[in-house]
């Protein structure tokens, strides 16, 4: 039997994939490095490796700009 064929007994039943909850990771566009989300909150959405600047929307982006809590609704619902 060559070196390179594998047996059925030589291999694990227990290397099964873990699954991980999605939106965990981004990938950059620019330079196609992998980022933790929060490594890229904490980082202000810029890449950490090109300085490549995320989309963000309107929440973040003024959570970025006012300091916590210092901002008020005028709109009663």
């Amino acid at each position: 039997m060559p070196w390179f064929k594998r047996s059925k007994e030589n291999i694990s039943p227990d290397t099964q994939k873990k699954e991980l909850p999605d939106g965990l990771w981004e990938k950059c566009p620019s330079c196609g490095e992998i980022i933790h989300k929060k490594q890229l909150e904490t980082n202000l959405w810029t890449c950490i490796k090109c300085n490549y600047h995320f989309r963000i929307g309107s929440k973040e982006y003024i959570d970025i700009i006012l300091d916590k809590g210092s901002l008020k609704s005028l709109i009663k619902r």
